[in-house]
């Protein structure tokens, strides 16, 4: 197995070309070695800043104020646009807490995302003061989701953070203990449960049918969320392979691509990254 550093100029290549602006950080924690590029930088985060909603609940579930069985009802008022399916269902349906968590992150749902925001965390404030508490200085969950003219110009507006401050949250998840160990394996298998798989994980040789065809572990593991507006592309989470771990933040922002078709400028920047890491470390 290769060094990040060894491709270190490689990825740096690739964000100096890109028509916006591009952050990362790739962590090899197996090996003990980092890269860095633009890693303090502020960036819109679109949908990845809902796995502090996630963190959130789990930090409730622990203090007792919330169960993962407990039921929501999905009513008209919170049923928004954008990703996810809970806004083509007839309201009035009856929802655990846990799936409505599978929900926001696998399918990046929004009405979900809302329901969690409004019903299990008692708004923003209680998120927000979370993401605090964890030392987390440039990151904040600024809305919930709300298709206005300011939140589609302006997408730092609903939520922004660091590549450097997302990894080192992500680290935190499954090193230190954040998190009691069943709530830990829950965390990771929401990740695990990701369904857009076009940056990080899209050249990789990962299966993620492995599960559900042979019953076993794919050879490649991946634990994501990634987030799309825009003219903004994120993507964060887990790379195993063989025991060898990744855990990583990539963003990229003001695209002059502002499509969202699957070849969008932001979105191969970042698979691209994804590649070289992958290639240099796991492979």
């Amino acid at each position: 197995m290769g060094k990040l550093q060894d491709i270190y100029p490689q990825m740096v290549a690739l964000a100096e070309k890109f028509s916006g602006r591009v952050s990362f950080t790739f962590w090899d924690t197996t090996a003990g070695e980092r890269v860095d590029y633009s890693e303090n930088q502020i960036m819109p985060t679109a949908s990845v800043i809902k796995i502090y909603a996630l963190g959130t609940v789990f930090h409730l579930v622990e203090q007792g104020k919330l169960s993962l069985d407990d039921e929501l009802e999905v009513t008209k008022d919170l049923q928004v646009g954008g990703s996810g399916v809970l806004k083509l269902f007839t309201p009035g349906l009856k929802i655990r807490v846990r799936d409505l968590l599978i929900l926001m992150i696998a399918v990046s749902d929004n009405s979900a995302t809302n329901i969690v925001i409004d019903h299990c965390c008692n708004g923003l404030d209680t998120i927000n003061q979370y993401i605090e508490s964890l030392g987390l200085k440039d990151t904040k969950f600024g809305t919930r989701v709300e298709f206005r003219d300011e939140f589609l110009l302006h997408p730092e507006g609903f939520g922004y953070t660091t590549s450097a401050e997302v990894v080192d949250y992500l680290y935190r998840v499954r090193h230190s203990h954040l998190y009691n160990e069943e709530n830990t394996k829950e965390f990771m298998r929401y990740l695990c449960s990701q369904q857009f798989l076009d940056q990080i994980p899209r050249w990789l040789p990962y299966d993620p049918y492995a599960r559900d065809l042979n019953g076993r572990d794919p050879d490649v593991q991946v634990a994501n969320k990634t987030g799309m507006m825009a003219g903004v592309r994120a993507d964060v989470g887990y790379l195993w392979r063989n025991g060898h771990e990744i855990v990583y933040g990539a963003f990229s922002d003001r695209c002059a691509d502002k499509s969202f078709f699957s070849e969008n400028e932001g979105t191969l920047v970042i698979a691209q990254l994804g590649k070289l890491a992958y290639d240099s470390v796991l492979a």
